[in-house]
């Protein structure tokens, strides 16, 4: 019955994570000792940011497994794994589920999702409350369109054509404005066709820009030399190639990272907020054999120069780092810094 819970689990959170299939190991027993060696073993063999991540796998074994018994308790082992999880992988797309109450995730620290529903304060809205996509203009300036993109997966029946009209509305009423700031802060990730759909709506071109490649066997430093390229390409009868900021925090995260590296290759766009999450990778999912599911980063994401974002986050080209006091005075420095930015262009 625990198995069929936490399975359910999955399927529902699958729905908001962009990631591949579940794969059980029949093969391996439910002893404490057996069960983390079967964790280990799974990011040994699939784990695909250990060289870019400069980690060491070999000596977190050492670190933990002598903390491993056959007599230790279930809330101990899932500490164990679960620090393994936060304090050395440090990947938001890694995480264990012991049970549909407890999931042990790595977030990074932050502050901004405060600030960032102080937005509202400065925005008058279109459309507010929709799960992808708000979009209005600013109350200080109504010549500045704003579009708030939250998500880019599928859920309760919203499909990729259902995202694109969304698009193709927000992108219609902001067609005559002088500006458009974009806001990606906490966005959810997903399915990163969409966030080329959406890029799209502002490239006049086609481009390439990020290539993720996989393991293709234990040795961990050895990728395969070719990979997944992702493409953008112009959308839509008419693309905005006016000033456009767009807005990041360290909550903008996976496929909401990979639109915000798309977005950079455009002159017309300045990105401002906080350094992006770091989690670019596919992922899939594992049975452990007590019935504990894993989620294991599969691939290896760089730009098409060579760099690395994996852990780290992209760096926006205006960094704003506000405090907990202005957020609760109501204030969104991100945004303010952002209107300052277009007020310097008027």
């Amino acid at each position: 019955m625990k198995k069929i819970k936490l399975l359910g689990f999955i399927i529902l959170f699958t729905v908001f994570t962009n990631c591949e299939k579940l794969l059980i190991n029949e093969d391996v027993g439910e002893s404490p000792v057996e069960i983390f060696e079967d964790f280990w073993s799974i990011y040994n063999k699939h784990y695909a940011n250990f060289v870019v991540k400069n980690l060491d796998w070999d000596d977190v074994y050492s670190k933990y497994r002598p903390k491993v018994t056959n007599n230790i308790s279930n809330d101990n082992l899932s500490e164990i794994l679960g620090s393994i999880i936060t304090e050395e992988l440090k990947d938001g797309h890694c995480f264990i589920v012991v049970s549909p109450e407890k999931v042990i995730s790595y977030w990074p620290s932050s502050n901004h999702f405060i600030s960032y529903h102080n937005r509202v304060k400065q925005v008058t809205f279109e459309q507010e409350g929709h799960l992808y996509l708000d979009y209005g203009v600013i109350k200080s300036n109504q010549n500045i369109g704003y579009i708030d993109s939250k998500s880019f997966e599928p859920d309760d029946g919203f499909e990729f054509e259902d995202f694109k009209k969304e698009v193709d509305k927000a992108m219609s009423f902001c067609k005559n404005k002088e500006y458009i700031i974009l806001d990606a802060r906490n966005h959810l990730g997903g399915q990163s066709s969409w966030g080329e759909y959406l890029t799209g709506k502002f490239s006049t071109t086609s481009f390439d820009y990020a290539v993720e490649r996989r393991r293709i066997n234990e040795d961990r430093s050895v990728l395969k030399t070719s990979g997944q390229k992702y493409r953008v390409a112009p959308q839509g009868d008419f693309q905005f190639t006016k000033k456009v900021i767009l807005l990041t925090n360290r909550r903008t995260g996976s496929a909401g990272e990979l639109f915000t590296l798309s977005m950079k290759k455009l002159p017309n766009v300045t990105t401002v907020g906080d350094i992006t999450f770091g989690i670019f990778s596919g992922s899939f999912f594992r049975e452990l054999p007590n019935g504990w599911i894993i989620r294991v980063s599969v691939g290896e994401v760089k730009t098409l120069d060579g760099t690395s974002y994996e852990g780290k986050g992209i760096p926006p080209d205006v960094q704003v780092i506000g405090t907990e006091e202005q957020a609760i005075d109501g204030r969104d420095v991100i945004l303010e810094k952002a209107l300052e930015i277009l007020k310097q262009k008027t």
